[in-house]
């Protein structure tokens, strides 16, 4: 190794630490990996699910509620949640608005639809989770694995 790089590296490590930056552990990182890639694992297995549900969402939801929550948490543009509350049908305006979600390129469009779902749907949450033990399992599991850690990274909505 070079000199210059060698001082390149010390500075950056003081710089850092005088930020109060600290390395992150290499367990956590790839802690954070894995949970990364099992969310977006989970939000297909959720869009899949809420493909095959698709009927019984349409129905049995009033989608007002679960808009207002899908567009504080930015997974709905202000385009989107305008024109979804002008289609007059609710039927209608749950369709589109599941539509709207299945394009969406948001990477935790359908976990949060769950989310949204839980406190006045908690029914539908149930057939969804039903139909993905094993994800949750893993979920969970990663869950414990990682909280020896220290840090408690991931909370399933239950």
């Amino acid at each position: 190794m070079s000199r210059a790089y060698t001082d390149y590296r010390q500075n950056l490590h003081k710089r850092a630490y005088n930020r109060k930056c600290r390395p992150v552990p290499c367990s956590l990182f790839w802690g954070y990996c894995i949970l990364a890639r099992s969310m977006k694992m989970a939000n297909e297995d959720i869009k899949n699910i809420c493909r095959e549900l698709h009927e019984t969402i349409v129905t049995s939801v009033t989608p007002d509620s679960v808009m207002d929550h899908l567009f504080s948490k930015k997974i709905i543009s202000t385009d989107d949640y305008n024109r979804l509350r002008h289609v007059p049908v609710s039927i209608g305006r749950c369709r589109d608005l599941l539509s709207r979600l299945y394009v969406s390129s948001h990477p935790q469009t359908f976990i949060y639809l769950r989310l949204a779902l839980l406190d006045e749907y908690p029914w539908i949450v149930d057939e969804i989770d039903k139909q993905m033990p094993s994800l949750i399992s893993q979920m969970q599991q990663l869950q414990i694995s990682l909280s020896g850690e220290g840090k408690d990274l991931f909370h399933l909505a239950r």
